[in-house]
């Protein structure tokens, strides 16, 4: 009715609610989905809608639904070829995790499901920052995530090939042997490499005896130096107008 884009959410589960394969997941869940889309369409046709879907596999050790599973991301990575071939905007999974902590698991469940996400075209990725079958979230999580995702939109910028970033002239001008370090292209240029602003890189023998602090700990102390500080921003005033005509105009149909 207000035009605002609808995102229907099935999420079949493989030997539950969908048969234990890899592709019988997808099938059904590509099934609700657009039949979610035609009764969107039969009330408000023209309505924005994003397509999508949320399948993966049953814990058939504790009857939960799987969010880190690897067959998640390949799943949901179908889901978004379907949604290519259909031409329909698409959302999908990433950032989430089974694991009850911000531990390894959390960190390598995250970022795979993020990578796939981010890799299959998905318009819209959604669930960043579920833990405990998204049963709970912590703030430092968010802050993981942010990294990640930091480092996945690196990979996916892919490698630009040309004359200027293969640097021919360049790399005869420094010749065998020589160093890129001390020239004013390096300095130009290495800001465009991924800094990490969470994951350490710090040589092990230039930490204190003793001092190791991992990346879920600087990530906790961090997002609650974020709350703590955190002063909101007033909403400008043209962005008030901006809202009250888009209501005046809903309210007016």
């Amino acid at each position: 009715e207000t035009g605002l884009p609808i995102i229907y959410v099935p999420m079949p589960m493989a030997g539950v609610s969908a048969p234990t394969t890899m592709i019988g997941p997808v099938l059904i869940g590509n099934a609700e989905s657009l039949s979610g889309l035609v009764i969107h369409q039969l009330k408000r046709k023209g309505a924005p809608y994003i397509y999508g879907a949320l399948p993966s596999t049953a814990d058939m050790l504790h009857g939960s639904f799987n969010y880190g599973a690897p067959e998640l991301s390949i799943m949901c990575s179908a889901v978004a070829d379907m949604a290519h071939y259909y031409k329909l905007p698409v959302w999908g999974t990433g950032g989430c995790s089974d694991s009850n902590a911000m531990d390894v698991q959390a960190g390598v469940e995250t970022a795979i499901s993020l990578l796939c996400s981010v890799l299959s075209g998905a318009n819209l990725i959604h669930d960043v920052g579920f833990l405990s079958q998204g049963l709970c979230i912590t703030p430092g999580f968010h802050l993981l995530n942010d990294e990640i995702i930091s480092m996945v939109k690196q990979i996916a910028k892919g490698i630009e090939v040309n004359s200027e970033t293969l640097c021919l002239d360049l790399i005869d001008a420094v010749g065998p042997g020589g160093n890129f370090l001390e020239h004013d292209h390096t300095l130009s240029h290495f800001k465009d490499m991924w800094i990490p602003k969470l994951f350490d890189r710090t040589h092990f023998e230039a930490l204190e005896k003793g001092f190791l602090v991992d990346a879920g700990q600087r990530a906790q102390k961090r997002a609650i130096e974020i709350i703590e500080s955190y002063k909101p921003e007033s909403i400008s005033q043209s962005a008030l107008r901006d809202l009250a005509e888009v209501t005046r105009r809903w309210h007016k149909g």
